[in-house]
């Protein structure tokens, strides 16, 4: 973890407090940072269709991919995942997904 970002991971969300730089993207939608931090964008799921799938992948990459992120860490999964808020441009990027083909979850993504 590069601990010269780090301050307090659990800040108000109006003001992330870390960031990374995005470098790979899982099949399941899990984001790599430079610093092998492995972050999943709370309250959303890929869809279960395999175009559906491609497409909002596709839209995670456009969004993300080789940027740098801030974000908002909320829990960590049972296997070490960060369940973030992602911010770019002051933007929530977890709602963007929303609507670039994400569906909305309730659950905690401890299946990652």
């Amino acid at each position: 973890m590069n601990t010269l970002n780090f301050s307090d991971p659990f800040a108000n969300e109006e003001h992330p407090q870390r960031w990374a730089r995005i470098v790979d993207i899982l099949d399941d939608g899990t984001l790599y940072t430079e610093d092998a931090e492995r972050l999943w964008p709370i309250g959303t799921r890929l869809p279960s269709g395999d175009s559906e799938k491609a497409e909002a992948l596709h839209a995670l990459s456009e969004l993300t991919n080789d940027k740098i992120m801030f974000f908002t860490v909320h829990a960590v999964n049972t296997k070490g995942v960060l369940q973030v808020t992602l911010w770019s441009d002051q933007q929530d990027l977890n709602k963007i997904l929303l609507t670039k083909g994400y569906q909305e979850s309730r659950e905690d993504q401890d299946l990652k």
